[in-house]
């Protein structure tokens, strides 16, 4: 064991990792070397889910994912601390993160434009940290999460299509016979 974590960690192209940990009731967002020592506070965290910690590539920043399970936004630190910078104001369901190779944005799959309040389609959106808006890179056709980008600007993701269709089910026999009775509709 390296350290205590509430989540998912990163490691710097330096060596250095980065997670939240619970010290004294509070979250914080640390920093430590790769066998646990030398922690460094980098930001003390308020109440909340904090997810995803990411290194950006010239090991300046740390990226993460604040919110209440549901509802999350991408947020930028400085890897030696100070206040952490909101970068999207999307509110909405948010599946991981990763930076762009030039360390000036940040490629993260939510839900933003979706009006679909469960089950939403998540698309890959793109957020320079100028402060400029997020812009769509991929279609809402399929859900697209966990988004990884190599050194060389080679994106992957989890691709994931939800089918759902209608049935009709009798219901005058015992529970076994009327799903191997099942119609499919659509």
């Amino acid at each position: 064991r390296l350290t205590a974590s509430i989540g998912g960690a990163d490691v710097s192209r330096g060596g250095r990792l980065a997670c939240f940990r619970l010290a004294h009731g509070k979250i914080q967002l640390i920093t430590a070397a790769l066998d646990g020592s030398d922690v460094r506070v980098v930001l003390p965290a308020s109440a909340g889910y904090h997810r995803y910690p990411r290194w950006s590539p010239d090991s300046r920043w740390i990226a993460f994912q604040p919110g209440d399970g549901v509802r999350d936004d991408v947020f930028v630190v400085a890897a030696t601390g100070g206040e952490a910078r909101q970068l999207t104001n999307d509110r909405r369901v948010l599946s991981g993160l990763a930076w762009l190779p030039s360390s000036d944005g940040i490629v993260y799959a939510s839900s933003r434009g979706n009006t679909v309040p469960y089950l939403p389609s998540l698309r890959l959106w793109s957020v320079p940290l100028d402060g400029s808006e997020p812009h769509p890179l991929t279609e809402a056709d399929a859900s697209y999460e966990q988004p990884d980008i190599h050194s060389s600007g080679l994106a992957t993701a989890a691709r994931m299509r939800m089918r759902f269709d209608i049935w009709k089910f009798p219901i005058d026999g015992v529970a076994s016979d009327n799903v191997t009775r099942a119609e499919q509709i659509t």
